[in-house]
């Protein structure tokens, strides 16, 4: 996914395009590879809500804060209990990013409202990759890719 130069790649559409299907399959595809380059994949999502036969239901224990976020994301790194504040939780797992190959993806990545990753995406180190799917893209940091609605016969 994208070139050495640029570590984080963004699936950008409207929603139910199939942003993080799409996402999810690159995914599988990178952890299942006999040639993996990557030491860990990593997948968090911030879906709050699922649609169901009842109608859209709220996902319980739903990731919904930028803190959530990244606790998650150094709990799946290795660290069961990580209680640091925001920034020291950044430089952990930049730590684990710079000391392995990681393949992060964040899904539904538009519903932060902070920008306190912004800082973080631009310094992935190299070797190590984020993959993002959101309604919005990011700007500079990033490799966009715009995914268009799909005909029915392609979907």
């Amino acid at each position: 996914m994208g070139s050495p130069t640029v570590p984080v790649v963004t699936i950008v559409g409207e929603g139910g395009v199939g942003k993080t299907a799409l996402a999810l399959r690159c995914l599988y595809d990178v952890a299942q590879g006999e040639n993996s380059k990557y030491d860990a994949v990593i997948w968090a999502s911030l879906k709050t809500k699922t649609l169901t036969a009842r109608g859209a239901e709220e996902i319980r224990e739903s990731l919904i804060s930028t803190l959530s976020l990244v606790q998650t994301i150094v709990g799946e790194l290795g660290n069961p209990n990580p209680s640091k504040d925001l920034p020291e939780l950044l430089e952990e797992i930049i730590g684990y990013m710079a000391d392995f190959r990681i393949f992060l993806a964040v899904d539904n990545f538009e519903t932060l409202t902070d920008f306190a990753l912004r800082s973080f995406l631009s310094r992935i180190p190299v070797g190590s990759k984020v993959l993002i799917t959101s309604r919005v893209g990011l700007g500079e940091i990033e490799l966009r890719y715009k995914l268009d609605p799909m005909d029915i016969k392609t979907s």
